[in-house]
């Protein structure tokens, strides 16, 4: 199908083809230089777990059809992008050489499905067109979108309508035959011959020239994605998600962080042109959800930004506040990003999760943190107070170390320094909440017990165990960090500890995923999936009944979405006879209590508290019972039921607590009684 029948029009197609692929190669190859010039990283994995990721993600695309209506919209939009593309080849292959089928994508059968794809695509786009003229909350409508739809739309309709003219024309037969043609070249027909002629080499050509200035256009676009969200994917980082990157040879390193945009990685880069700016890291992030000046979206767009102005080029079609050039600062007052962005985040990872092209926002966050705190000394003053007492003491509250055991007195638990030469099983690792927060020294009391009453062989390191640095490290304190980390590895290499327990996810993420950075590889494991473990086995006997009649569960964003523990702690309570109700978001869609990232630390002072709005879920399920297994969302709960006046509604307990209450009593309490 084409009416370049002539070495002119062969050769202005020729023409037009060269000029379009050399403007795309052209810009993809200027905005390939940051790329180059960013920062290195290895992105090395298995290749077949790789292309079985980008199989699921890009081309079944799972996390689109969560929303029914835009998934199909969206995959009938990129499905009908690959065959419609391909079918492209045979439309221009037509053009330079008069009448030349190419295998497949020639035949009828191909073409066929291509104009009933045609016709899907554009029903997609409508409703995208209807869906964007709604404004739906963290869907950003700007002109760029517009004009992408238009594109598209355009040349498809064209392509369908070239079709029908050419069927009207000349018949519809090889090598005009098409499926459009069967539908609209008898009612075109009745325009006459001269009429269906120009209609079809006018058509033929709008369609051409739509795909070419299409091609030209989508390296200023977001579309931009279409390239690279597959190799973003693809390169997806394979170790744990827990682990945040270090930096190495921190006491020589001349910068800290990340204060421009050359700073970041070219992975860093690569996710700010795969996005595609749906909005639905937004749309889940907990600090955005109650107002905060976060949008996860936007750090990535003001990213792309940034990226686009050093390559000296700008992004087409875009409604910015103002001009960015290549002297626009990424961060501060002057900054794309405000400080107060970066600080409102939980690194919750809710963004991560949700995102579609498998972007990693919440190291890109902690990257500017660092910089903020390291090169800059610029942070939240409620952190100072927190750092010193890390520094000091080794815990955040600013209470003395040698009071961290004071919680086990009367336990008979084995301190290692007490038995240096009697070897434990396992340790109990029991975090500064559980050392020192008078409420969860509760829950380190009922662990214990359930620990003993399993006739564990297992210990505490007492004083010996400090900070494991994990609120320094998301606050951007690196190098307090590191200074904990180095001796909580020596302390427990120096007592051979090989398994570990926690009631804090924190603590279970830092020392599980991140200490290996630093020769400390230990099993590490939530109190949770020992508990149920020792439920599954017979070990830990419990009295029957419990006396809670309905009992939800928070899932702690560093148990689930970072460590993937979701069913242990539900297996527990159900072991219990109480069968979890489940919050309306839940596992790994569950909303942040606001707690992690440092956040528990520092006042909450824009917009409604994280802590109120997730314990609004709580309260919609009616129960009266909150399990919660960790205790920065116990904290931050408490807090919540409190200042909310719901504690005639809801109760909050630790797994642990629960579990305890069904222990078998001592003959001695049994008497007491």
């Amino acid at each position: 199908m084409s009416p370049t029948v002539n070495i002119f029009g062969q050769l202005l197609l020729l023409l037009a083809l060269v000029g379009a692929g050399g403007f795309f190669a052209y810009r993809v190859w200027r905005l390939y230089q940051p790329l180059r010039a960013a920062q290195p990283t290895v992105r090395r994995g298995d290749p077949m777990t790789q292309i079985r990721r980008v199989v699921k993600m890009v081309f079944g695309q799972p996390k689109m059809f969560e929303r029914p209506a835009i998934g199909v919209a969206h995959f009938l939009i990129f499905w009908g992008f690959l065959i419609l593309t391909l079918a492209l080849l045979q439309v221009l292959a037509d053009g330079l050489i008069h009448g030349v089928r190419l295998p497949i994508i020639g035949s009828r059968a191909y073409i066929a499905v291509n104009d009933i794809l045609a016709v899907g695509v554009i029903v997609a786009l409508a409703y995208a067109a209807f869906r964007r003229s709604r404004r739906p909350r963290g869907l950003t409508t700007q002109t760029d979108a517009w004009i992408i739809i238009a594109m598209i739309g355009g040349h498809l309709s064209s392509l369908l309508l070239a079709e029908g003219f050419a069927a009207a024309a000349f018949g519809n037969s090889d090598p005009h035959w098409s499926l459009a043609g069967e539908i609209l070249g008898g009612p075109l027909a009745a325009l006459g011959e001269t009429a269906a002629r120009v209609g079809f080499v006018g058509f033929y050509w709008i369609h051409i020239l739509l795909v070419l200035a299409l091609l030209v256009y989508i390296p200023l676009s977001k579309h931009f994605h279409v390239f690279t969200s597959p190799v973003n994917v693809y390169l997806k980082g394979t170790g744990p998600k827990g682990a945040l990157p270090k930096i190495e040879g921190i006491e020589e390193a001349e910068h800290f962080g990340v204060g421009k945009i050359q700073q970041f990685t070219w992975k860093d880069i690569l996710d700010g042109y795969a996005c595609t700016e749906c909005g639905r890291c937004t749309n889940v992030c907990p600090a955005n959800l109650t107002d905060k000046p976060l949008d996860p979206k936007k750090i990535i767009v003001d990213m792309r930004l940034s990226t686009y102005a050093q390559a000296g080029m700008r992004m087409a079609a875009r409604h910015e506040p103002r001009a960015i050039t290549a002297s626009t600062p990424l961060i501060g007052e002057e900054g794309l990003i405000k400080d107060e962005e970066l600080w409102s985040c939980t690194t919750c990872m809710a963004c991560v999760e949700a995102c579609p092209v498998a972007i990693e926002h919440v190291p890109k966050i902690v990257d500017m943190r660092r910089n903020l705190v390291l090169e800059e000394t610029r942070f939240p003053a409620e952190l100072t107070k927190v750092f010193n007492s890390l520094e000091r003491n080794s815990n955040p509250f600013g209470l003395r170390a040698r009071t961290r055991a004071d919680w086990a007195k009367g336990l008979g638990l084995k301190i290692l320094s007490e038995h240096p030469d009697e070897p434990v099983d396992i340790l109990y690792w029991v975090g500064c909440y559980g050392s020192f927060d008078e409420r969860n020294q509760r829950v380190a009391q009922s662990l214990s017990r359930i620990l003993q009453a399993a006739g564990m062989n297992f210990g505490i390191l007492g004083t010996e165990e400090g900070c494991t640095g994990d609120p320094a490290r998301r606050a951007g304190n690196e190098y307090l960090y590191q200074v904990l980390a180095q001796g909580n590895v020596e302390t427990l290499q120096g007592y051979g500890v090989k398994k570990i327990v926690t009631a804090c996810p924190h603590c279970m993420n830092t020392i599980k995923n991140e200490y290996p950075q630093f020769g400390g590889d230990f099993e590490v494991v939530h109190h949770s999936q020992f508990i149920a473990e020792l439920m599954k086995s017979g070990r830990l006997k419990l009295d029957e009944g419990l006396d809670k009649k309905a009992i939800t569960f928070h899932d702690p964003c560093y148990l689930g979405r970072y460590n993937d523990v979701y069913d242990a702690p539900r297996e527990v309570v159900n072991g219990l006879g109480v069968e979890v109700t489940e919050m309306r978001r839940s596992r790994n869609k569950a909303l942040c209590c606001g707690g992690g990232g440092g956040r528990a630390l520092m006042e909450e002072r824009i917009g409604k508290k994280m802590s109120h709005n997730r314990l609004d879920d709580v309260l919609e399920t009616g129960c009266g019972t909150l399990a919660a297994g960790c205790p920065f969302c116990i904290t931050m709960f408490e807090d919540a039921i409190g200042s909310t006046g719901s504690a005639d509604k809801v109760q909050v307990e630790d797994i642990a607590e629960l579990v305890a209450a069904r222990l078998p009593k001592a003959p001695s309490e049994v008497a007491a009684d």
